[in-house]
């Protein structure tokens, strides 16, 4: 069950990268950084990866700016954790039991949808 959440949190990242890429500058309006953020982290949690804070960022497809409080909510209400400085990575975010929790709960159900949802035409 772990492998299937993991590859269905990693697809629809990918899905959003992809339809950003489409999208190209049109893309804007579409930002969901903290989104970006936890499936991330929660496909480095399921394969035990360190994610370092300047990574998590960059996986948001935003400016630090614009992630760095999206990171500090998520810190602030226990869906993540960030560690003092790695010595090779800087800062590194982790997924806390609670956002894991969550996200599982939330991939089960799109999993679930999922089935079902291939068969409209």
């Amino acid at each position: 069950m772990k492998k299937e959440r993991a590859q269905l949190a990693a697809e629809l990242y990918a899905a959003r990268r992809e339809r950003d890429k489409i999208f190209g500058p049109a893309r804007t309006g579409f930002g969901e950084p903290g989104w970006d953020m936890l499936l991330r982290l929660y496909v480095a949690d399921a394969v035990q990866q360190k994610i370092p804070l300047t990574e998590l960022v960059r996986a948001a497809g935003v400016d630090a700016e614009i992630a760095t409080p999206y990171v500090q909510w998520m810190v602030s209400v226990g869906l993540a954790l960030m560690s003092d400085n790695d010595e090779t990575f800087g800062p590194v975010v982790a997924l806390q039991a609670a956002g894991r929790t969550l996200m599982n709960r939330y991939l089960d159900s799109q999993g679930a949808g999922r089935a079902s949802r291939t068969h409209l035409h």
